[in-house]
């Protein structure tokens, strides 16, 4: 065993006694690095393995090396990230589960704000309508394709420095393409692609009417277009004209209409 273990004579002579050569005790390192160990290569055989910096001890096939990549292995606690970070470099960090129970996060914070789903999009040259954040809804079609059904994208509006401005929009998938279905300003506005349907009252039980809010292009303008699935038109009394029955802050009014 060259270079890794050296025999302490304590007899004289050049002839070790059994005792002497059997004695753990009289057996040390030689010309090992501090932090170097000795390992069993084989049967018959140890080797020192020397010491390198900012790795971890793995086996495989037997025996022992220093690695920067972890195998597959189960947890047995917690680990504490100590305000570190887990780096996927262009991939993505992915959690698998054969449960329903997804992701959780949980804090111990007695304050107002719970738990944060952040995203942070670091650029360099952030621009209007750039996304910051998406949360995508993924599945497959009847052909085992992955699929994007619809998403949530938190996104910049205007990206002017001390006045910036977000938005959120909301995206589903329409005829096998990406399509915008509505957005929310950051002043608080609110677009829709499609009309708006209202298929409840909140004043009477007893209306299962739907009435839908949209516009339509009257002479090249926009107007508000209100469409109700079974049309309350009512002749005036004494004209020709007639009203649409409207209900605000409980009070039905009439409104008159003339085409």
């Amino acid at each position: 065993m060259p270079n890794e273990l050296r025999h302490e004579d304590t007899a004289t002579g050049t002839t070790l006694k059994r005792t002497d050569w059997e004695d753990v005790d009289n057996h040390r390192f030689d010309s090992q690095a501090q932090g170097d160990m000795l390992i069993a290569t084989s049967v018959t055989q140890l080797s020192r393995l020397g010491i390198t910096n900012d790795r971890i001890l793995v086996s495989s096939g037997g025996l022992f090396s220093w690695s920067d990549t972890l195998p597959a292995f189960t947890l047995g606690g917690t680990v504490t990230l100590g305000g570190q970070a887990f780096d996927a470099g262009a991939g993505s960090a992915q959690i698998n589960t054969t449960g329903t129970a997804g992701l959780l996060l949980q804090t111990t914070r007695n304050d107002t704000q719970g738990a944060r789903l952040q995203g942070y999009q670091i650029s360099t040259s952030p621009a209007v309508d750039d996304w910051v954040l998406s949360i995508q809804g993924k599945g497959r079609d009847l052909g085992a394709n992955e699929v994007t059904y619809g998403y949530l994208v938190i996104a910049i509006e205007d990206p002017a420095d001390g006045a910036n401005d977000g938005k959120i929009d909301f995206r589903t998938r329409l005829a096998g393409g990406d399509y915008l279905a509505m957005t929310l300003s950051s002043a608080g506005g609110l677009w829709v692609a499609a009309d708006i349907d209202f298929s409840t009252s909140i004043d009477s039980a007893l209306v299962a009417d739907h009435v839908s809010l949209g516009c339509f292009d009257i002479g090249g303008l926009r107007s508000l277009a209100i469409s109700q699935e079974n049309p309350v038109v009512v002749a005036a009394a004494g004209a020709s004209d007639e009203y649409l029955p409207i209900r605000i802050n409980g009070v039905t009014y009439k409104l008159l209409l003339h085409s």
